[in-house]
């Protein structure tokens, strides 16, 4: 497992994932698997709370194990996204590694949907 060395690109693909959450356990929301041979940029992600009655308070983690595996670190702690609003919870660049995943939580199992545009370098 290694990453790849992003000045000597052979292959940049821009893809969008997304998550509708329906529970308040960990979910991931996007995961790079140990022998991807690949490191994801991450570019955008966005949290839109649906209900029209509570706001909703997300929090998401990096993972140190693809699957949602391994020690988490916060990058957003119970964020709170206002009824029928959104949020942009990154809009800076974020890098992926291999054996790496992102998972969100929610506190309320309201329709809450979050949408994350990346791109896999290999």
């Amino acid at each position: 497992m290694s990453s790849p060395n992003i000045a000597s690109l052979v292959t940049i693909v821009g893809l969008t994932s997304y998550i509708g959450l329906t529970t308040t356990s960990p979910t991931v929301l996007l995961s790079n698997p140990a022998s991807s041979n690949s490191v994801y940029k991450i570019n955008y992600i966005s949290v839109s709370n649906g209900s029209s009655a509570s706001a909703v308070s997300i929090t998401m983690g990096y993972h140190t194990a693809a699957a949602g595996a391994g020690t988490s670190i916060r990058l957003a702690s119970t964020i709170s996204v206002p009824v029928n609003s959104s949020l942009i919870l990154l809009d800076k660049p974020l890098y992926l590694e291999e054996n790496r995943s992102l998972v969100v939580t929610s506190n309320l199992t309201s329709p809450t949907d979050i949408i994350c545009s990346y791109e896999t370098i290999s």
